[in-house]
């Protein structure tokens, strides 16, 4: 009886790592852009030399890098820095994730990496990411994305929730 009633209790953590699992799963196999259109506002012309203090910003947030494209490997650092919509109306960030789209000089998408995520952050710090990746062949742009979930009240526990994004697929 007691074996039993210990497994009983296992079946919601369990089942909790299966739905997160098949929840990671899909959203790579059915959330991919590649073949999909970058929308032109958002593209970024990819060159093969250093680009020193570059900014990239939204209503939400300012990303401040530098990279350097060597062959077909990019070296990216910078930081996020949230914008003053979110640090004032929201007391901490729940998660956030950066990434970065490729696409050729039609704008359609080739890949996509993810360039840095936090859990339960404060939005008064920046960001920091460093990265090396490899480029797709043929990619001529890129551009950011993000998808972030900011938290009201005083406590990450407490208070409401707000989804904010960035996805410049068309």
């Amino acid at each position: 009886m007691k074996a039993q009633n210990r497994a009983m209790k296992r079946w919601p953590a369990m089942i909790l790592v299966l739905l997160t699992a098949v929840m990671a799963a899909g959203c790579q196999l059915l959330g991919s852009p590649s073949g999909r259109l970058l929308s032109q506002e958002a593209r970024i012309p990819l060159h093969e030399e250093r680009m020193d203090a570059r900014s990239w910003s939204t209503r939400d947030l300012a990303v401040h890098y530098r990279a350097e494209l060597t062959g077909s490997l990019l070296d990216m650092e910078g930081e996020v820095i949230f914008a003053p919509l979110l640090r004032n109306n929201y007391s901490s960030l729940e998660q956030f994730q950066l990434g970065i789209i490729f696409a050729d000089d039609g704008g359609r998408i080739l890949d996509m990496h993810g360039l840095m995520s936090s859990i339960r952050a404060d939005f008064r710090q920046p960001h920091r990411f460093r990265i090396s990746l490899r480029v797709p062949p043929g990619a001529h742009y890129y551009a950011f994305r993000y998808t972030g979930q900011a938290v009201e009240g005083g406590s990450p526990d407490g208070g409401g929730r707000s989804m904010f994004f960035y996805y410049p697929v068309k």
